[in-house]
């Protein structure tokens, strides 16, 4: 269970990116912000939702990591591979060994 204001501060850490144009983006720097693990939690070009799995075929995995750097005025970015007419939701990796 979370409490109401843990789950707003986790809804400002995500990042939604979506990709409109009809051609796939890759390499597209994204401003985050934190370094660390993010986790792709949705992918609508993924097999799951009968999609082509661009993003699965370029090789890139679930987890990201974001870097430190300033970008888009955020002081992390990460590095991502975003099919064309898709949406990706990106959430940091909880941290299962951290203490509440």
């Amino acid at each position: 269970h979370l409490s109401l204001r843990r789950q707003r501060q986790m809804c400002i850490r995500d990042r939604c990116i979506t990709n409109l144009s009809g051609s796939p983006r890759q390499g597209l720097r994204v401003g985050v912000p934190s370094a660390g693990e993010w986790t792709v939690v949705l992918d609508t070009d993924a097999t799951d939702f009968h999609g082509d799995g661009w993003r699965e075929q370029t090789g890139q995995s679930e987890v990201i990591a974001a870097h430190e750097g300033q970008w888009q005025g955020q002081p992390a970015r990460v590095t991502v591979n975003v099919p064309a007419l898709t949406t990706l939701w990106l959430q940091p990796t909880l941290d299962t060994t951290a203490t509440p």
